[in-house]
């Protein structure tokens, strides 16, 4: 059985943050497998409390930045068209 491998011939990235807002525009807490099965409602208090108060030795609160409102399937066919604008003919790629 022959092996697929993949070859990057170029790479590069764009640095959007002067794009985003440096204030919160909203903050979600994202429920345990049991609140979601009851249909429970997590604050972001009650997730702080649960923390706080939790007795396991291991815990962690992960916060996550997420862009919303953004067309980024418009600035991924944009940033597509612009590689092949200078002839590149092979597969693209773009990882977010």
């Amino acid at each position: 059985m022959q092996e697929t491998r993949t070859v990057t011939e170029f790479s590069f990235s764009i640095d959007l943050s002067p794009y985003i807002c440096q204030q919160w525009q909203r903050v979600g807490v994202i429920p345990s497998a049991t609140a979601v099965n009851t249909g429970e409602i997590v604050s972001i208090r009650d997730a702080i409390e649960q923390y706080t108060l939790s007795n396991k030795k291991l815990k962690e609160i992960t916060l996550i930045k997420q862009i919303h409102g953004s067309n980024l399937k418009d600035l991924e066919r944009k940033l597509i068209a612009l590689v092949r604008s200078t002839g590149y003919k092979n597969s693209i790629g773009i990882v977010s």
